[in-house]
């Protein structure tokens, strides 16, 4: 490990930045616009995660009234699973995502907050043709009337799970609640698949030609990963899924995608 500097910059998303803090911990210090919903949802998703034994990164303390709020966090030495691709092959990484997924969605009845209300803020907030938006909201309605409740990450990919430790040793850590809630779990697979299929347009930002061409067929084989032990695991789940997929992908729009993903997201769905 290089030496621990207070302060100094460890990762930066779009939502937040995170700094190390005192030796051993770091500090997600969250977007001044960012909406409280959403640090609400990291701090209960990640204190239910904690109280099931899921590994994720120990939540210290959370300053969820500050100017800008702030979440400490103790400190996971590992990389992305994403850059895990060129030594374990994509298909294990999809695998490794499956597998993760479904420890998470074997928690019933979290203390964490209903899919709904924050998928319906996302959809009231979201730039969308309204109908659109009234059709997103009436899925959404319909998907959770009496829906079974179990924890959702919501945000579930290659670079929101680090791979830390050392031979035997290594495991995967999900980290970055920000989106978790109580929900079906169809809700979570379908996010999933949708952020795993419109990574492509973040690789057709920093690439092109043949490097390009390797990661979009990279992507491919994760994708189909994931769907195929997905579906061993929980037979019909990832079909179940696909009615989720118009709430998901509307819900997106609030997340200010690049051009290319928002354009075929409305071009999929706002018929």
């Amino acid at each position: 490990m290089s030496e621990w500097i207070p302060g100094s910059e460890v990762a930066r998303g779009a939502t937040a930045v995170i700094t190390r803090g005192a030796p051993g911990t770091v500090v997600k210090t969250f977007n001044a616009d960012l909406p409280r919903i959403a640090v609400a949802l990291e701090v209960a998703g990640t204190q239910a995660a904690m109280a099931a034994g899921l590994p994720c990164a120990e939540l210290l303390a959370a300053d969820v009234d500050g100017n800008p709020p702030s979440l400490t966090f103790a400190f996971v030495e590992g990389e992305p699973l994403a850059h895990r691709i060129a030594s374990a092959g994509a298909g294990e990484v999809g695998r490794v995502l499956a597998d993760l997924q479904h420890q998470v969605r074997s928690i019933a009845n979290p203390q964490a907050i209903p899919i709904e209300e924050f998928l319906g803020f996302q959809l009231a907030q979201a730039p969308l043709p309204e109908p659109l938006r009234a059709a997103a909201q009436h899925d959404l309605a319909r998907l959770t009337g009496s829906a079974e409740r179990v924890l959702c990450h919501m945000d579930l990919h290659d670079m929101n799970v680090l791979w830390s430790g050392r031979g035997k040793e290594a495991r995967p850590v999900l980290i970055d609640w920000t989106n978790a809630a109580a929900g079906p779990p169809e809700a979570d697979v379908a996010r999933t698949r949708m952020l795993i299929a419109n990574e492509k347009y973040y690789v057709q930002d920093e690439q092109s030609g043949l490097a390009g061409m390797a990661a979009a067929t990279h992507l491919n084989r994760l994708l189909t990963a994931f769907i195929d032990r997905t579906e061993q695991l929980v037979p019909g789940l990832v079909g179940a899924s696909r009615a989720w997929d118009r709430v998901i992908a509307a819900a997106r729009l609030d997340e200010r995608p690049p051009a290319a993903e928002r354009d075929a997201i409305l071009s999929r769905f706002a018929r």
